[in-house]
């Protein structure tokens, strides 16, 4: 087996979350961009999207295949970082997935 055989799909979902990562900042509808993890990097989320004036958060959980995304699990996760962060108190959140077929 050849590395990028072994390593193709940490490789592309990380491509996959730079694609719209920079999507989202083009998009220039957020105010802030960033990803989460806790400290024992056992709780990852792919993409918060802010919109500071309208007090709009957006999760994403990003995968190659739509029948990987978990809203469930995102909910999860993003529950994690509010009660981790205390941050966004009084913004509305959204839950979102984005895998290939959104490109």
């Amino acid at each position: 087996m050849k590395f990028y055989d072994r390593d193709y799909n940490t490789f592309s979902g990380l491509m996959l979350e730079r694609y719209f990562h920079r999507k989202a900042i083009e998009s220039e509808k957020f105010t802030r961009i960033g990803r989460w993890w806790n400290r024992r990097g056992e709780c990852e989320i792919d993409l918060i999207a802010l919109d500071e004036l309208s007090d709009l958060a957006i999760f994403y959980e990003i995968k190659r295949q739509k029948s990987e995304i978990s809203i469930g699990v995102l909910k999860q996760k993003a529950e994690t970082f509010l009660n981790a962060t205390h941050k966004l108190k009084g913004y509305k959140i959204e839950y979102q997935g984005l895998c290939m077929e959104n490109m």
